[in-house]
Order: C-alpha cells, then structure tokens, then sequence
C-alpha cells in the first residue's frame, strides 16, 4: 500500500474513532445540576434505562457515581474529577450520587442510556 493511501487510511481511521465518541458522549441525560448534597447523602436520578452513570462536583467535596440496587459506587479521587460507573447491560434503575464528604457539596450527575 502506498505512503499516500496508508495515510488516508489512517485519517479515515481517526474520524471513525472520533465520531464515535461524540456519539457516546450525545448520550449523556444531565439529571442534577449544580445540586447540593448533604454529607453522606445521596441524590437519586429518574428511574431509567441505563448502562452508566456518572458524577461530577462541583464543590470542593468527593463524589461517588451510583446505580440503585444494581452495584457499588464509584469515587472521585479529587473534587470536581470524574466518577463514572460502567455496566456491560442496559438496567432499569436509579443513576445517584452520593456525597463522601464530611460536609455538605455540589455536583453534577449524568446517566448514559
């Protein structure tokens, strides 16, 4: 194959790959914004179809990402990173948030359908 045609190859490739992922992201379904969670409370989501859930703070607190009843929770490492929960199946659930802090905090929380 030649230099020219490997390269558009590769390019095509790329945007495959990109697009997908803008797909991906597309399926975010914000549920709370710049919601206030009280120390070691939890927000719950609508009851949905879901594979994903995810939290975000916004505050200086640490946010863990959760499905109601379907596994453990998933923890930001430092405020206002990403705390997201993967499924290998679509469930019919509740995404949640929950505050790990010692205080009250702000988050964001998305689900994935």
């Amino acid at each position: 194959m030649g230099k020219r045609k490997l390269s558009i190859a590769v390019l095509v490739a790329a945007l495959a790959c990109m697009g997908s992922f803008a797909v991906a992201e597309a399926g975010a379904v914000q549920y709370a914004n710049n919601a206030t969670v009280g120390s070691g409370a939890n927000l719950f989501g609508p009851f949905v179809n879901l594979y994903a859930a995810e939290t975000i703070g916004a505050g200086s607190g640490l946010g863990c990402a959760g499905i109601r009843g379907v596994s453990g929770v998933v923890c930001e490492t430092e405020p206002g990173t990403k705390a997201v929960i993967i499924l290998s199946t679509h469930v019919n659930s509740e995404p949640y948030i929950h505050n790990h802090s010692t205080f009250t905090s702000v988050f964001n929380g998305f689900y994935y359908s």
